[in-house]
């Protein structure tokens, strides 16, 4: 799952999160979450509360959830977290707004203040890797027999249980070779983790991002930002995919065959274009610069 699915999540069970550096959101004490939540539901107007604290710290509860419902070792964790608030941040200081799906988004106003619009409520059943492998083996092992016919049904119900034992014994090694192979890596990697978006780091590698010769097109955008260029297109996808799974529009754009961008569209004035510029700047550590 990923991180905003998980920010939802919580907020569902928990009915409150610390937004770093933004704020505290609350679903209100008065909703009444519905027990079945394979019908749909739609929250009351003014369901959630949203106050403004930019000085807001990080919910150590919030990391351990991640960790839960992703199985990634602590520190790897944190760092998710921190990139998905410090992306968001960093968007709605350009005009963007931070969406989470199933609550609402946040921006900011004309007045410069950070304000929650409420969305509707998209319900999952959220469980941790442990209980689905469980509910795996429930779904694939059935303990039911036959009614016995002869005299083998004892040797078959033996062999049965014993080919259970088997399965579940493989399993233990191997969560116990992973458990391993998780906690093995060594501080110098953790640290290197915490430092950058982990999510980024692992995925793809990137190019210097270097001005491309890229033909104006009319779809409807007063300018686009560039901020990575990748030497694949297969690389391309695959940063594109992450940067999506933070609720952004993020588009792909072929320059050539050894040549592919990544763009962040915008429909605000031309004017606005060098604040967005310098903030994409800082924020990826690349050159960026406008197409049309």
């Amino acid at each position: 799952m990923t991180i905003e699915q998980l920010v939802a999540a919580y907020i569902y069970k928990h009915r409150q999160l610390q937004l770093q550096e933004l704020g505290l959101l609350t679903l209100k004490a008065e909703v009444v979450m519905p027990e079945d939540t394979e019908k749909e539901f739609v929250f009351p107007e003014n369901s959630f509360e949203f106050v403004e604290d930019q000085k807001m710290g990080s919910e150590e509860a919030f990391v351990d959830f991640v960790t839960a419902h992703t199985r990634k070792i602590k520190s790897l964790a944190t760092s998710d977290v921190d990139s998905y608030f410090n992306l968001n941040k960093q968007f709605i200081n350009i005009g963007k707004a931070m969406l989470i799906p199933g609550v609402g988004s946040i921006h900011k106003n004309d007045k410069g203040n950070l304000e929650f619009t409420q969305g509707k409520p998209i319900y999952q059943k959220i469980t941790t890797p442990a209980e689905r492998q469980i509910e795996k083996e429930e779904q694939d092992i059935s303990f039911s027999s036959p009614k016995a016919t002869g005299g083998n049904s004892g040797k078959s119900n033996l062999l049965i249980l014993m080919t259970i034992l088997g399965v579940l014994a493989i399993a233990a090694i191997a969560y116990l070779a992973l458990r391993k192979k998780d906690t093995d890596i060594s501080p110098v990697e953790e640290a290197k983790a915490v430092v950058s978006d982990s999510v980024a780091n692992n995925a793809v590698k990137d190019s210097t991002t270097s001005k491309a010769n890229v033909p104006p097109v009319d779809d409807g955008y007063t300018y686009k930002i560039v901020f990575k260029d990748y030497n694949s297109r297969l690389d391309a996808e695959a940063g594109q995919k992450k940067f999506i799974t933070y609720g952004h529009n993020v588009l792909l754009r072929a320059v050539d065959s050894s040549k592919f961008i990544l763009i962040i569209p915008f429909t605000s004035p031309a004017a606005d274009s060098v604040r967005a510029l310098d903030s994409l700047r800082r924020l990826f550590g690349y050159p960026t610069y406008t197409i049309q």
